[in-house]
Protein backbone atom coordinates (compact mmCIF):
# COMPACT_ATOMS: atom_id res chain seq x y z
CA UNK A 1 0.00 0.00 0.00
CA UNK A 2 1.43 3.39 -0.95
CA UNK A 3 1.95 6.07 1.68
CA UNK A 4 -0.80 8.28 0.20
CA UNK A 5 -3.28 5.39 0.09
CA UNK A 6 -2.43 4.35 3.65
CA UNK A 7 -2.82 7.94 4.89
CA UNK A 8 -6.21 8.23 3.17
CA UNK A 9 -7.30 4.91 4.68
CA UNK A 10 -6.25 5.99 8.17
CA UNK A 11 -8.03 9.35 7.85
CA UNK A 12 -11.22 7.69 6.53
CA UNK A 13 -11.21 5.17 9.38
CA UNK A 14 -10.07 7.36 12.30
CA UNK A 15 -11.74 10.74 11.76
CA UNK A 16 -15.32 9.44 12.22
CA UNK A 17 -14.22 7.51 15.32
CA UNK A 18 -12.51 10.53 16.83
CA UNK A 19 -15.61 12.65 16.20
CA UNK A 20 -17.79 10.03 17.89
CA UNK A 21 -15.39 9.79 20.81
CA UNK A 22 -15.39 13.56 21.23
CA UNK A 23 -19.20 13.62 21.24
CA UNK A 24 -19.75 10.70 23.62
CA UNK A 25 -20.41 11.50 27.25
CA UNK A 26 -19.14 9.87 30.40
CA UNK A 27 -15.59 9.18 29.29
CA UNK A 28 -12.25 10.72 30.00
CA UNK A 29 -8.69 9.89 29.01
CA UNK A 30 -5.73 10.40 31.26
CA UNK A 31 -5.11 9.62 34.89
CA UNK A 32 -7.34 9.91 37.88
CA UNK A 33 -10.77 8.73 38.86
CA UNK A 34 -13.33 10.40 36.54
CA UNK A 35 -16.37 10.19 38.83
CA UNK A 36 -16.02 8.44 42.18
CA UNK A 37 -18.93 6.07 42.85
CA UNK A 38 -20.41 6.24 39.34
CA UNK A 39 -20.20 2.97 37.39
CA UNK A 40 -17.14 0.89 36.64
CA UNK A 41 -13.70 2.18 35.72
CA UNK A 42 -12.11 0.84 32.56
CA UNK A 43 -8.33 1.46 32.48
CA UNK A 44 -6.46 0.78 29.24
CA UNK A 45 -2.66 0.75 29.18
CA UNK A 46 -1.65 1.52 25.58
CA UNK A 47 1.89 0.34 26.24
CA UNK A 48 2.58 -1.52 23.00
CA UNK A 49 6.07 -0.89 21.54
CA UNK A 50 5.87 1.96 19.03
CA UNK A 51 2.20 2.41 19.91
CA UNK A 52 -0.06 4.96 18.26
CA UNK A 53 -3.46 6.28 19.33
CA UNK A 54 -6.19 3.66 19.65
CA UNK A 55 -9.98 3.81 19.80
CA UNK A 56 -11.32 1.65 22.67
CA UNK A 57 -14.71 -0.07 22.54
CA UNK A 58 -16.37 -2.26 25.20
CA UNK A 59 -18.46 -5.19 23.98
CA UNK A 60 -20.94 -7.03 26.22
CA UNK A 61 -21.67 -10.69 25.45
CA UNK A 62 -25.35 -9.74 25.14
CA UNK A 63 -26.01 -6.15 24.20
CA UNK A 64 -24.68 -3.25 22.23
CA UNK A 65 -21.01 -2.29 22.00
CA UNK A 66 -20.06 1.20 23.17
CA UNK A 67 -17.09 3.32 22.22
CA UNK A 68 -15.24 4.49 25.30
CA UNK A 69 -12.72 6.88 23.80
CA UNK A 70 -9.17 7.33 22.53
CA UNK A 71 -5.91 6.46 24.29
CA UNK A 72 -2.75 8.01 22.90
CA UNK A 73 0.36 5.91 22.29
CA UNK A 74 2.36 5.22 25.45
CA UNK A 75 -0.47 6.53 27.64
CA UNK A 76 -3.07 5.07 29.99
CA UNK A 77 -6.72 5.97 29.48
CA UNK A 78 -9.39 5.84 32.19
CA UNK A 79 -13.07 5.65 31.30
CA UNK A 80 -16.31 5.35 33.28
CA UNK A 81 -18.73 2.69 32.04
CA UNK A 82 -22.34 2.32 33.19
CA UNK A 83 -23.09 -1.26 32.17
CA UNK A 84 -24.86 -4.26 33.59
CA UNK A 85 -23.09 -7.24 35.11
CA UNK A 86 -22.00 -9.88 32.62
CA UNK A 87 -19.23 -11.08 30.34
CA UNK A 88 -17.38 -8.48 28.25
CA UNK A 89 -14.29 -7.90 26.17
CA UNK A 90 -12.53 -4.77 24.97
CA UNK A 91 -11.50 -3.92 21.42
CA UNK A 92 -8.68 -1.54 20.49
CA UNK A 93 -8.89 -0.23 16.94
CA UNK A 94 -5.34 0.41 15.71
CA UNK A 95 -4.11 1.49 12.28
CA UNK A 96 -3.15 -2.18 11.76
CA UNK A 97 -6.56 -3.59 12.69
CA UNK A 98 -8.39 -4.69 15.83
CA UNK A 99 -6.88 -6.12 19.01
CA UNK A 100 -9.24 -7.97 21.34
CA UNK A 101 -8.80 -8.38 25.08
CA UNK A 102 -9.47 -11.61 26.89
CA UNK A 103 -13.04 -12.01 28.15
CA UNK A 104 -13.78 -10.78 31.66
CA UNK A 105 -16.71 -10.63 34.06
CA UNK A 106 -17.87 -7.10 34.85
CA UNK A 107 -19.87 -6.47 38.01
CA UNK A 108 -21.22 -3.21 39.36
CA UNK A 109 -18.59 -0.81 40.70
CA UNK A 110 -15.61 -2.72 39.23
CA UNK A 111 -12.19 -1.58 38.15
CA UNK A 112 -11.00 -3.24 34.93
CA UNK A 113 -7.35 -2.84 33.87
CA UNK A 114 -6.23 -4.00 30.39
CA UNK A 115 -2.50 -4.25 29.74
CA UNK A 116 -2.22 -4.37 25.96
CA UNK A 117 1.30 -5.86 25.86
CA UNK A 118 0.36 -8.93 27.90
CA UNK A 119 -3.32 -8.81 26.82
CA UNK A 120 -4.12 -9.41 30.47
CA UNK A 121 -7.34 -8.07 32.01
CA UNK A 122 -7.51 -7.68 35.79
CA UNK A 123 -10.89 -7.01 37.42
CA UNK A 124 -11.15 -5.66 40.94
CA UNK A 125 -13.57 -3.74 43.13
CA UNK A 126 -13.51 0.06 43.25
CA UNK A 127 -12.76 1.49 46.67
Amino acid sequence: MTHARRSAWIRARWIPLLVLAACSGGTRTGGGDPTPGAGSLIIVENNRPGSTAIQVTIVPQAGVRQQLGVVEGGQTGTFTYEGTSGMYHLIALTPDGEKLSERFRLVSNSTVRWNMVTNNVIVGTRR
